[in-house]
């Protein structure tokens, strides 16, 4: 199978729309993704991330934008033309068939020689390792059994882009996790252009070399996953991807290269270089870059806040602060436990504890209402 896989294919969609009527489901949506990358479109049920994969698979017809694959245009080009493999959630199987003639369904439809069909079966599953499972029936199977069966089946037709539609939502936590690891490696393995649709942030995070992150139609930001989480463009992006503490208000002071946000209970806020021209600011701060320590000599001093503690919950690998600002505003800060770090078993709720972090994990927001 490795010897005639086709080649990855690039996939550009172009200023990409979808309207039902006057409701508008896909609002300009562009990106690339490079031959062999995976690109996930991410966003919560109704965003238009489906949309978007099934007229890339030429299940929907656009109402305005382009879809290129391999540099060719996809207007008007049928499903069975466009060389794709898909994988959905449910996984589709033929309940009636075998797992080895769900696999060779697609490719006698296409008139695939039988020598070659027993091949590509016998290679597709051992890929995927269910070369044992071939005369099983689909209900034969476990769930984890039953997505390699729909992942061989979408290769089986040797495709030079693969779509994913929510391929992890039917299993249980333990065994998705695993299933998204083999899925990675399977994928790097073979180098085959992925585009997945999920609304799961972690199985994005893992299986991704880019995300972009939908919200009513709109694609908010698109980038590696580091730097989606790391450096968020939006409230939106911000509060979907991990959680986020927001601080708001007017730039107070400038300063050479920086300035200070002040919000109304008095949180001082340090930031590099030029302020937003509207004079206020919004700024996301990750918990886990938030230190607890006792009240002291730091308080009051910028990237700080008096805070009380509201709950403190064990979390296994981490102890999570619920904390209150003086303003009434909440603060989550994340500590990693550690054996030799009392200090999470001496903080309880009551306390009252000083919130801190460095300026550089300040991190100013896009949105126009502050």
């Amino acid at each position: 199978m490795a010897g005639t896989r086709a080649q990855p294919a690039e996939i550009a969609v172009e200023d990409l729309r979808k309207s039902y009527g006057s409701m508008l489901a896909v609002k300009g949506a562009s990106f690339t993704i490079e031959p062999g990358h995976v690109l996930s479109l991410l966003g919560p049920s109704g965003c238009g991330k489906t949309t978007i994969m099934r007229m890339i698979a030429g299940l929907i017809e656009p109402s305005a934008g382009e879809i290129r694959i391999g540099g060719r245009s996809m207007t008007g080009t049928p499903v069975h033309r466009r060389n794709i493999g898909m994988l959905f959630q449910n996984y589709a199987l033929f309940p009636h068939l075998s797992v080895a003639r769900n696999l060779a369904f697609g490719l006698e439809m296409r008139k695939v020689p039988p020598a070659e069909i027993a091949r590509r079966v016998a290679d597709s599953l051992t890929m995927v390792q269910m070369s044992a499972f071939a005369d099983r029936l689909p209900h034969q199977l476990s769930g984890g059994q039953q997505q390699r069966v729909g992942l061989a089946r979408a290769l089986v037709v040797e495709p030079s882009v693969l779509l994913l539609d929510e391929p992890f939502g039917a299993l249980d936590k333990k065994l998705r996790e695993s299933m998204q690891v083999e899925m990675r490696q399977l994928q790097r393995q073979l180098g085959i252009t992925t585009l997945m649709v999920t609304h799961d942030q972690d199985e994005a995070m893992t299986l991704s070399d880019s995300i972009a992150v939908m919200n009513n139609g709109r694609i908010e930001q698109i980038g590696p996953p580091r730097e989606i989480y790391e450096r968020p463009a939006t409230r939106f992006v911000a509060s979907f991807i991990g959680t986020s503490n927001f601080f708001s208000g007017p730039v107070t002071r400038r300063e050479a290269g920086g300035y200070l946000v002040t919000t109304q209970d008095g949180v001082r806020l340090s930031l590099d270089g030029t302020p937003p021209a509207e004079g206020r600011a919004l700024i996301a701060v990750r918990p886990e870059s938030i230190r607890i320590e006792p009240l002291g000599a730091a308080e009051g001093s910028p990237d700080s806040s008096r805070t009380v503690v509201e709950q403190v919950i064990y979390h296994g690998a981490n102890t999570q602060f619920h904390l209150r600002r003086p303003g009434g505003e909440r603060l989550v800060a994340v500590r990693q436990n550690d054996l030799a770090d009392a200090m999470n078993t001496e903080i309880t709720a009551g306390s009252e504890v000083l919130a801190r972090w460095a300026g550089d994990r300040n991190r100013l927001l896009r949105d126009e209402a502050v």
